[in-house]
């Protein structure tokens, strides 16, 4: 219906708010983590990466709160048609009971970037934004026959972009506290 569309519409407004300050505080950490990486200070790299985790963890658990709190609020910005409300209220806070694991990827992202591995950043965040969603939403909503399975696909994806993202920290921790070997350049 017009009014599930719309509902869906104003949801990804809404779920896009939830993760935008964190890319911004991602972007703006990003040359303080690539200085003291090319500094080879290993140890304000990850001071520096744990204040990012700290910080998106606050600024997450505050937007969620306030989404989940004042879900019926928002939904009335957007519509008051009764039949947007029945479906946008319980959705909106399906889409984001997940929301606070987001401070796993978007504080990874920059971190990987910092140290010259923009490629494997670039890949974590696409795959979290763009395919898993895609993914989980086309097969959810197949396995539960209807569109609910793509409501469902939101806090699923939090949960398996967090994983990868966890991986993905290890895999990658060696870089990160300087126990990687440089290149050594021989001096005239």
């Amino acid at each position: 219906t017009k009014a599930v569309l719309s509902a869906w519409g104003a949801m990804s407004k809404v779920y896009f708010v939830s993760f935008m300050p964190l890319i911004a505080l991602a972007q703006g950490v990003l040359p303080l983590l690539a200085y003291s990486f090319g500094a080879k200070l290993p140890s304000r790299f990850m001071r520096c990466s744990k204040i990012m985790f700290v910080w998106e963890i606050g600024i997450t658990i505050v937007l969620e709160v306030v989404i989940l709190a004042f879900t019926p609020l928002i939904a009335k910005l957007f519509s008051t048609e009764q039949r947007f409300l029945d479906f946008f209220v319980p959705a909106m806070r399906i889409m984001v009971s997940g929301v606070f694991m987001q401070p796993l990827v978007m504080s990874l992202f920059p971190m990987l970037q910092a140290v010259g591995k923009g490629g494997l950043g670039g890949m974590l965040l696409a795959l979290k934004t763009c395919f898993i969603p895609l993914v989980l939403q086309l097969g959810l909503s197949w396995w539960v026959g209807d569109y609910w399975g793509a409501v469902y696909a939101y806090p699923v994806t939090e949960v398996v972009s967090a994983l990868l993202a966890a991986l993905f920290f290890v895999k990658n921790r060696h870089l990160f506290e300087g126990s990687q070997e440089l290149p050594v350049v021989k001096k005239e």
